[in-house]
């Protein structure tokens, strides 16, 4: 049963013996599986999809009252403001290069943590933030995913290995494609995949392959998401590895936070700094060849 790709696929597909099936997107698609089973063996199988049209009618007045009670709770959360951005954060170009609003996320999960370096997927942040104003709506419109902050031990080598997994599909726009702070590197589009990654710099000095590092990054990635097997491996490499209602512990995790959101961390910053201006500082740098 697929998801997250917005598949439409119309009648189940057979491969081997395994039945693929996924009913589109955003709720347009009733998807509809028949099996027949015989001793515990699928023997026979129908499958197909069913557009979903609301129909026009009149609201129910019931159910628009509660409907009405819960959005006056969530709006008045929603509109608080929490400062002032002096310059527009930039949401949109992530997937492809350095962003300040990359950096901007980056920089707190760092500073949160205390680690030696952020690495998150540029995926993770879905719009910008104009200049202006900023509200709560604001940051859970860029930051809209449950994810939490984790910082995880990786040597200098897996660090390399993850950047080179973050920019292989640049090209493509991929959401894997890192944002960074505490440290810079450069990289080559136009080389194969696996070598496009040139220098690394960590704190100014360059990054040392056998030396391990404090890594802040999300959950996401920490279990593997988007491709980035340098955290998922390195996290399960723990000789006391386990986890415990969804929540990753190890000795190679240094900090994880379950109890707050991403974007309620970012919020709490933007309050406490009232105003923000950040900018892009050269962290990551493409070299055409």
């Amino acid at each position: 049963m697929g998801g997250h790709s917005h598949t439409k696929i119309d009648k189940p597909v057979r491969l081997g013996s395994t039945l693929i099936v996924q009913a589109w997107e955003h709720g347009k698609a009733l998807g509809l599986l028949d099996l027949i089973v015989e001793d515990g063996n699928v023997i026979g199988y129908e499958g197909h999809l069913e557009e979903i049209k609301p129909q026009k009618g009149k609201e129910d007045q019931a159910t628009l009252a509660i409907v009405k009670k819960y959005q006056e709770r969530v709006d008045s959360v929603l509109d608080e403001s929490i400062g002032i951005a002096e310059v527009d954060l930039d949401g949109e170009n992530v997937r492809r290069k350095e962003t300040n609003l990359g950096d901007f996320v980056a920089d707190i999960m760092r500073r949160v943590t205390r680690a030696d370096v952020t690495l998150i997927n540029g995926g993770g942040i879905r719009t910008s933030i104009r200049k202006g104003e900023v509200r709560v709506k604001d940051v859970y419109a860029a930051l809209p995913f449950d994810s939490y902050i984790v910082s995880i031990r990786l040597t200098g080598r897996q660090v390399r290995e993850a950047l080179e997994h973050g920019v292989s599909a640049v090209e493509n726009k991929e959401g894997r494609f890192p944002q960074v702070s505490g440290m810079t590197f450069e990289y080559s589009p136009s080389e194969k995949q696996g070598s496009r990654i040139k220098e690394i710099d960590v704190a100014g000095a360059p990054i040392h392959l056998d030396q391990e590092y404090l890594v802040a990054t999300n959950d996401f990635l920490a279990a593997g998401g988007d491709g980035y097997r340098a955290f998922g491996e390195a996290i399960r490499s723990s000789k006391d590895f386990s986890t415990l209602g969804g929540v990753m512990k190890g000795e190679k995790i240094v900090y994880s936070d379950p109890g707050r959101w991403l974007r309620d961390v970012v919020v709490e910053s933007i309050k406490e700094a009232k105003r923000i201006a950040p900018k892009t500082e050269g962290r990551i740098i493409e070299v055409r060849q």
